[in-house]
């Protein structure tokens, strides 16, 4: 994946256990989970690709969630992003789905 480039996972409601893997993914990656008010409620980094049968799956514990980032392992560092913080996300035409 292009550096400084992501992936949204848009889903139509919240709900728990979004679970995610890493199945013929051949990159690390970091994942943000967020809410349906774009507040970061999980974050897993350095999710590091499956090279077996069986896959490890990655989920926020106690929450529930709306959406999903992947991006390149540890670039969210540059965010300095945390649990609680909101996101705002625009499309590639700087229309933005959320002023928070």
């Amino acid at each position: 994946m292009p550096k400084q480039e992501w992936m949204l996972f848009i889903f139509p409601d919240e709900a728990p256990r979004r679970t995610f893997w890493m199945k013929n993914t051949l990159i690390p990656l970091d994942m943000i989970w967020l809410d349906k008010e774009y507040t970061i409620v999980h974050i897993e980094t350095d999710v590091p690709p499956c090279t077996t049968t069986v896959c490890p799956s990655y989920w926020p514990l106690e929450t529930q969630s709306q959406y999903v980032i992947e991006l390149n392992a540890w670039e969210l560092m540059w965010f300095s992003s945390a649990l609680g913080d909101k996101v705002s996300i625009f499309y590639s035409t700087n229309e933005e789905i959320s002023n928070k």
